[in-house]
C-alpha cells in the first residue's frame, strides 16, 4: 500500500564528533564543520527519522520552543516548529501568525530548506481551509505555491480537490486529483502525510463522482475507501447513496 514494509526504532545515537543543536527537536550538528564528513551508502530505500519522545510531556514545549526562536533568530525552522505547536493546541490564529513570519526569513527559500518552505505552504493552505478560520482562496494559493516550488508531492494536488468537491466544482476537483496521481512521487518525509497516498484519492473521488452523477465510479472508489475506512459514517452514506443510485438506473434500463 506504498509503505515501508520493515520499520525499526531505536532510542540512541551515537554522538562522536556531533553534537545536539536546538534546546528541543535536536538536530545532531558536526562538531568541527571544516572536517570532511564520511558518508554511508545505506541504499536509496533506507531512511532515518528523528521522531518524538512519547514518554516526555508536551507541557513544557511552548517555553522550549520560545527559547529556540529567541537563540535562533534567523532559523525559519524553529519558528517553523513554534507554529507548529500552536496548530496542536488548536490555536489556528495564532498559528497562522506564525507560519506567515516564518516566511519572512530569507534562508526559508534557500534549496536545504525546502521541506520547511513546503511544510509552511501546506499548513498556510490547512489553517485558511478550516472553519475556524475559513478563506478558501487564500487556501488555495498557499497550496499553489506549494506546488510552485515542488509539484511532485500529492497532498497540496488533494487538499485543493477537496475545497473544490466543497464548492460543488466537482469537474475542477477531478482534474485536480488525477494530476496529483499522474504527476506526484513518494518521498518518504515529513511533509507527506501517509493517508494521502492510502485511501484519500478513493475518498475524494467518491465525493467527486457523486456529484458528477457517475454511479459507477463512485461505487468503485467508495469501495476501495470503505476498505481502509469502514468506519467513517460519511464514506458509508455516500457510498450507500451512489449505489442505490446505480441500482436505479439498473432497474430504469430493464424496464
Amino acid at each position: 500500500m506504498g509503505e515501508p514494509q520493515d520499520v525499526f526504532t531505536y532510542d540512541k545515537i551515537h554522538t562522536k564528533d556531533y553534537y545536539w543543536k536546538f534546546p528541543v527537536h535536536e538536530v545532531l550538528y558536526p562538531k568541527n564543520l571544516d572536517k570532511v564528513e564520511n558518508i554511508l551508502h545505506a541504499g536509496e530505500h533506507i531512511y532515518l527519522h528523528h521522531l518524538q519522545d512519547m514518554s516526555k510531556p508536551r507541557n513544557y514545549y511552548f517555553d522550549l520552543l520560545n527559547l529556540s526562536v529567541e537563540e535562533n533568530p534567523d532559523n525559519a525552522h524553529c519558528r517553523m516548529l513554534l507554529a507548529r505547536e500552536y496548530l496542536l493546541k488548536k490555536d489556528y490564529q495564532e498559528a497562522i501568525n506564525q507560519y506567515l513570519k516564518c516566511l519572512d526569513y530569507e534562508e526559508i527559500y534557500l534549496p536545504q530548506n525546502k521541506l520547511v518552505l513546503l511544510e509552511t505552504y501546506g499548513r498556510l493552505g490547512d489553517l485558511y481551509g478550516w472553519n475556524e478560520t475559513e478563506d478558501f482562496g487564500k487556501s488555495i494559493y498557499y497550496y499553489s505555491m506549494f506546488l510552485k516550488t515542488d509539484s511532485s508531492y500529492r497532498e497540496p494536488y488533494l487538499c485543493i480537490s477537496d475545497i473544490y468537491n466543497s464548492k460543488g466544482l466537482y469537474t475542477l476537483a477531478e482534474a485536480t486529483i488525477q494530476a496529483g496521481l499522474k504527476y506526484s512521487i513518494r518521498h518518504y518525509d515529513w511533509v507527506e502525510r501517509s493517508d494521502f497516498w492510502i485511501a484519500k484519492p478513493d475518498e475524494l473521488l467518491l465525493t467527486t463522482y457523486l456529484g458528477l452523477k457517475d454511479y459507477e465510479k463512485a461505487v468503485m472508489h467508495g469501495k476501495i475507501a470503505l476498505e481502509h475506512n469502514p468506519d467513517n459514517l460519511l464514506l458509508l452514506k455516500q457510498y450507500n447513496t451512489a449505489l442505490e443510485k446505480l441500482l436505479e438506473i439498473d432497474r430504469s434500463s430493464e424496464d
